[in-house]
């Protein structure tokens, strides 16, 4: 599974931080993953469908801990499937086709 399809860098950058569009479970396992590989991240935001068990949380990250995060985001699918979601990957790929289909500009 490609990082695009989960993990999305978005536009806005400043001097010392990088932003991030993780889609995720609701207790935020890319959280945990930055805790594990010790990367400084702080959630923002978090943007749910009423009733689904999936969000997309916007994360901060610093520019420094950039390259860690996306090497650790690459863990992301296979910790979901330990914690027993086995539709993450298709249900990353309807969200990605739902985005592409309104032409959701705001992901670089």
């Amino acid at each position: 599974m490609e990082l695009k399809q989960y993990c999305w860098k978005v536009r806005k950058d400043t001097l010392f931080h990088v932003y991030y569009a993780v889609i995720d479970d609701q207790l935020s396992m890319a959280n945990f993953l930055c805790i594990r590989y010790r990367i400084k991240a702080k959630i923002l935001g978090s943007y749910a469908r009423p009733g689904s068990k999936y969000a997309i949380h916007i994360l901060c990250v610093r520019k420094r801990d950039e390259v860690d995060f996306e090497a650790a985001m690459f863990d992301l699918p296979s910790i979901m499937q330990e914690a027993g979601h086995d539709d993450y990957e298709l249900y990353c790929g309807e969200l990605q086709k739902d985005l592409e289909k309104t032409k959701l500009k705001i992901f670089a």
